[in-house]
């Protein structure tokens, strides 16, 4: 059972592949075009001919949501892989570097968690303009802070380590007194094995 996907998984996987479909072959699951009006045919419900019905100029919603689904897929995966590579990059770098480069891809780090997403993604688009392509990097470098702190956390600590100790760690206690000759000296004159053995017990401070 550990390798199977399970209903949730099985469900997830179907998702994914009929928006992988649609956006290949979009003329398999949507027949009509998406900027085809037609005001006679606005605002109809669902029917078998169009399982979506229409919008108010009379257009196809399946046949536009199919249109779209390329889109938002190629936005998706080139944002993900943006963010991913730039994160990685960053961690990686933090990670390897000295002291001061970590210290600097921390602090940006944390100045971008401090930032809201959305005020990011406005700011790298009114930088670089409108479009699809700045949307893009928008949503993958607002993102790139997370992977970068992942990868960096899986990297050395090097926060309080001086010669390979960490000095932030407490010092080992001793080791316990041992029972020897030294600290237990054997008692004088003629006693018994038993006698003995509780004269030592008391010098090592146990209770006979």
């Amino acid at each position: 059972m550990g390798g199977t996907l399970g209903p949730a998984g099985t469900i997830a996987a179907a998702v994914v592949a009929v928006a992988v479909v649609a956006a290949l072959w979009p003329a398999l699951l949507g027949g009509a075009h998406p900027l085809a009006v037609s005001p006679a045919e606005a605002l109809l419900p669902p029917g078998p001919g169009r399982p979506f019905g229409t919008d108010e100029s009379g257009r196809d919603v399946l046949a536009r949501v199919v249109a779209g689904t390329r889109a938002s897929l190629l936005v998706g995966v080139v944002a993900t892989l943006v963010g991913g590579v730039t994160g990685v990059l960053l961690g990686v770098l933090a990670g390897l570097g000295g002291r001061v480069v970590d210290a600097v891809v921390g602090r940006v780090t944390e100045v971008a968690f401090a930032l809201p997403l959305l005020l990011v993604a406005l700011v790298v688009i009114a930088v670089t303009g409108p479009g699809p392509v700045p949307a893009m990097l928008a949503v993958g470098f607002a993102t790139a802070p997370g992977y970068a702190r992942i990868v960096r956390g899986a990297g050395p600590d090097r926060a309080g380590v001086a010669g390979g100790r960490d000095r932030r760690a407490p010092r080992p206690l001793p080791p316990p007194r041992s029972c020897s000759a030294t600290c237990c000296p054997p008692p004088s004159g003629r006693s018994s094995p038993s006698a003995r053995s509780a004269s030592v017990r008391r010098w090592c401070g146990h209770r006979p």
